[in-house]
């Protein structure tokens, strides 16, 4: 069985407060794809610090699941 490679994004931006649950509109942020956690782990820590001085802002590591494998079609006798 082989492995599919997983690609890695950094996603994130400026919430309207501290709990993180509403980003604000136009500050949306996407990076990526990144080959590796530590290729992308690296990006995010560059973002991060570079927004450190705002509370406001939050960036995290996600990856894409492994692509579905369907199962063939049950054969009809």
């Amino acid at each position: 069985m082989t492995t599919t490679p997983r690609k890695f994004w950094i996603i994130g931006g400026e919430y309207d407060d501290v709990s993180f649950e509403r980003l604000i509109e136009g500050t949306q942020s996407l990076a990526g794809p990144y080959p590796s956690y530590e290729r992308a782990l690296g990006e995010w820590r560059r973002l991060a610090e570079s927004t450190r001085c705002n509370a406001h802002h939050r960036y995290v590591i996600a990856h894409e699941p492994p692509p579905r494998i369907h199962a063939p079609a049950a054969l009809a006798y």
